[in-house]
């Protein structure tokens, strides 16, 4: 590509213009007038109707300005404005209103949307914007509806809220609160999940009580941590089927003496283990120890077979067979 500067082809011209061309005409000019022009239409001591021109001559606009500032406007754009006159202290409360009534049905249909701004002037006026229907009232919108305020209340006898999903947030991402105050709650789901990143407490006045009806069904409870129960009254667990608990004995933390892997403590009364059909059998891999200030072992029915793979010891002062 070849430099714009210092360009061996370039050749200076001999004779330098000393103006741009030899004006032959003078410059066009055109005078206007500012400002619109008003062409009355009609007038009286009350009421003014007018056009609203160009200087030219074309219309703007038509005008009917009525008593106390009131106006209805016409434009060639196909708007049609409606306003009120001032609203002052020495015209009363009322003043600066407009007021629409229909004995039949009142349309209002906005084909690119309707604004509704209502109390601007006076933001401490309750009265910004009241809607009263008798009879039934249907809202339907094609899109996402969004109400914004400091309060929001929901009046009425039944309130029932539909929906393929609904989400109820409190705070920014969550992180409000979330109060339900009621007097009987009722719950009808199918599946249930509840994910939560903090502490769970229920206090209770009343009775706590769960139905399985499905023979399906079961009631898990899994967890890392330790689990404790604590009740001023009894206790008591039944089942159909059978038990099992199993201990491993390692770590923790809520449990102080962990001599014991298993530790039952009655601190008055008796401990009572019967099998209605079937053995009882107590084992251990190192040594089954049973100690009391008197010990019965007593077989009631049957025969009672003391046996021993290494030798058997048995010590009293005296000992007593019969």
């Amino acid at each position: 590509m070849p430099s714009l500067i210092n360009d061996p082809n370039e050749v200076a011209a001999k004779v330098q213009p000393t103006s741009i061309f030899d004006q032959i005409t003078p410059d066009a000019t055109q005078t206007i007038d500012r400002g619109w022009k008003i062409i009355d239409v009609f007038k009286n001591h009350s009421a003014h109707g007018y056009l609203r021109t160009y200087p030219n001559g074309n219309v703007d606009a038509f005008k009917i300005r009525g008593p106390g500032g009131t106006g209805i406007t016409w434009t060639k754009r196909g708007q049609l404005v409606f306003h009120s006159g001032p609203r002052s202290k020495s015209k009363g409360k009322g003043s600066g209103n407009i007021g629409m009534k229909a004995d039949g049905f009142l349309g209002l249909k906005g084909e690119r949307g309707i604004v509704i701004d209502a109390g601007k002037k006076d933001p401490d006026d309750s009265d910004g914007l009241d809607i009263n229907v008798w009879g039934d009232s249907v809202e339907e919108v094609v899109g996402v509806k969004m109400i914004t305020a400091e309060k929001i209340i929901l009046d009425a006898s039944n309130i029932e809220i539909r929906g393929q999903g609904i989400q109820l947030v409190s705070g920014d991402a969550g992180g409000g609160t979330l109060t339900i105050a009621a007097g009987d709650i009722e719950e009808l789901y199918t599946n249930k999940s509840t994910t939560r990143f903090g502490q769970k407490r229920v206090i209770s006045l009343g009775e706590d009580s769960k139905h399985e009806l499905d023979p399906r069904g079961s009631t898990n409870t899994v967890g890392v941590g330790a689990g404790n129960e604590k009740y001023l009254g009894d206790w008591r667990v039944e089942t159909a089927g059978v038990a099992k608990i199993g201990i491993a004995g390692g770590p923790g933390q809520l449990v102080k003496l962990r001599t014991n892997g298993l530790a039952m403590n009655v601190l008055a009364g008796n401990i009572k283990i019967d099998s209605k059909v079937g053995k009882t059998v107590l084992s251990s891999k190192l040594e089954a120890k049973v100690t009391g200030s008197i010990v019965n072992i007593e077989a009631l029915t049957g025969l009672m077979n003391l046996k021993s793979s290494g030798p058997l010891t048995i010590s009293g002062t005296p000992i007593n067979l019969n």
